[in-house]
């Protein structure tokens, strides 16, 4: 089974961070990772989340402003 998740930015980039933890069932087949990503402002990203995997969303400080 797989939900998928829409993530849509505002003013601020958020990190999404996954974890895979999958074996096959006959064990020939692995795979565990940590995957992350910085998602921009203002912007969307579609993730999947199955049985094996895990995500957790955080939202990072504001960018600074360009006072250039």
């Amino acid at each position: 089974m797989t939900t998928t998740i829409t993530l849509e930015t505002h003013s601020w980039p958020t990190k999404i961070i996954m974890r895979d933890d999958f074996e096959s069932e006959c064990g020939t087949h692995k795979h565990h990772g940590v995957t992350e990503e910085i998602v921009p402002p203002n912007s969307k990203r579609t993730v999947h989340v199955c049985q094996s995997r895990t995500i957790e969303f955080v939202e990072l400080p504001l960018p600074p402003s360009d006072a250039g």
